[in-house]
């Protein structure tokens, strides 16, 4: 499924297509704490709800995996 999934991503011009749990990012303490000290600048739209940001899950509860596509 996934080799279908990064082919039609190909297809339709991105560069890369990948996948990652629909979980708490394990990161998800130091990114508080980065908001924390303020380190988000003048981007607020960051420290706007930072747990749904931090945990896809808390968005789409019955989400098990996450589709990132770049260009």
């Amino acid at each position: 499924m996934k080799t279908t999934i990064r082919a039609l991503a190909k297809e339709h011009g991105f560069d890369d297509c990948r996948f990652a749990r629909a979980a708490q990012a394990a990161h998800a303490a130091q990114y508080f704490s980065w908001l924390q000290s303020g380190n988000q600048g003048e981007m607020t739209w960051l420290s706007r709800d930072p747990i749904r940001r931090a945990d896809p899950a808390r968005v789409l509860v019955d989400a098990k995996t996450v589709l990132l596509l770049a260009t």
